[in-house]
């Protein structure tokens, strides 16, 4: 990006509108933004009279730098963008409209980033849960009892804090992992010919449907994986970040202790699902996990929409880009086809590089 603004001008992000609409609206104005880098763009203007550089990022939002660090002049940029944002919306909604009952769009892959948060996750949880426990260092005979006590205490409470870290990072690896699952199936509904419903049906639909019509449970080896990933979503995951469906939980005062239930107002029907924040569970999701990704990675044809989501690429329902992984699904071996997504990542970044460059 060559040097238009002095290095202490401060750039501000900014997330609304859309870096795209913005780029329309400069582009309507006559500013000309340029083609930066992986989709990118950077524009340099003189705006009543003072130097402004505006660039945007990979995520949808856009940086605004004014020289001399003009506030006023900066809100009179953003106020304008965003009232031409607003006028683009709503001269395009009937051709958005036409788009979307056509289904001639795209799905947002975050699935590489919500893999990257799950092995963070992950990888702490494993760390915390292997870390070696803090060992006496007299024997209960050589010291005081109260003394043998308080050490005592400061184990098991190192021990306590060790499993804490364990299972709170467990919980946010479970609760990434179905996350990344999610895109994963919106490839598999992108790549599968032909499509079991339109994509509006497709994600109306609870988990368990939309698993079933993109993988085929005719299959042992993915039945095993469904049932596996079901069970896990719905006794790990569902409790751990939504509750039992709206049900309440309420504690029974009996003489032998308080006694966890959960509370069904529908029926009225009371069984015990008592709380719990133990690691044996977040323990079998991880090793479950594992042999998901082994079995999605490797068996076709969900191994090619694994590859799909991992590229980080859109998941394209039509258009030019689709047709190009319906080709190379079909040219080819699971190997080829990841093959591609290397070729489609240098084309797209010589693509940029030349528009930028001139």
């Amino acid at each position: 990006m060559p040097p238009y603004l002095s290095p202490d001008t401060r750039h501000v992000r900014i997330w609304d509108p859309h870096s795209e609409l913005v780029r329309q609206v400069l582009t309507e104005l006559g500013l000309k933004p340029r083609a930066a880098y992986s989709g990118t763009w950077v524009c340099y203007a003189i705006w009543h009279g003072k130097k402004a550089e505006l660039s945007s990022d990979k995520f949808g939002s856009w940086q605004l730098g004014v020289e001399g660090n003009d506030e006023v002049v900066a809100r009179t940029i953003q106020s304008t963008l965003a009232r031409g944002a607003r006028r683009l919306w709503k001269a395009r909604a009937a051709e958005i409209a036409v788009a979307r009952e056509a289904e001639q769009f795209s799905l947002a892959n975050g699935f590489p980033k919500l893999r990257e948060v799950y092995l963070f996750h992950r990888t702490e949880a494993t760390l915390a849960r292997e870390a070696p426990l803090i060992q006496a260092t007299e024997s209960q005979e050589e010291q005081p009892f109260g003394a043998f006590a308080q050490e005592l205490g400061t184990q098991l409470n190192a021990d306590l804090e060790r499993r804490s870290t364990a299972v709170y990072h467990g919980f946010a690896a479970v609760g990434a992992f179905f996350s990344a699952l999610e895109v994963w199936l919106d490839a598999c509904f992108v790549l599968a010919n032909p499509r079991p419903s339109t994509f509006a049906a497709f994600a109306s639909e609870k988990w368990r449907e939309r698993f079933k019509a993109v993988v085929d449970l005719q299959r042992p080896s993915a039945k095993r994986q469904y049932d596996t990933m079901l069970t896990i979503k719905e006794g790990v995951r569902d409790r751990l970040l939504h509750g039992l469906n709206k049900e309440r939980r309420i504690i029974v005062h009996l003489r032998s202790g308080a006694i966890p239930l959960d509370h069904d107002y529908l029926n009225d029907a009371l069984y015990n699902a008592p709380l719990w924040a133990a690691w044996e569970p977040i323990s079998d999701a991880l090793q479950a996990f594992d042999t998901f990704d082994d079995w999605a990675s490797s068996e076709s044809p969900y191994a090619e929409a694994w590859s799909l989501a991992s590229s980080g690429f859109e998941l394209p329902l039509s258009g030019p880009w689709r047709e190009r992984l319906m080709e190379w699904l079909a040219a080819g071996s699971l190997e080829e086809f990841q093959s591609m997504f290397e070729h489609e990542s240098r084309y797209r970044d010589d693509l940029a590089n030349s528009k930028y460059e001139g």
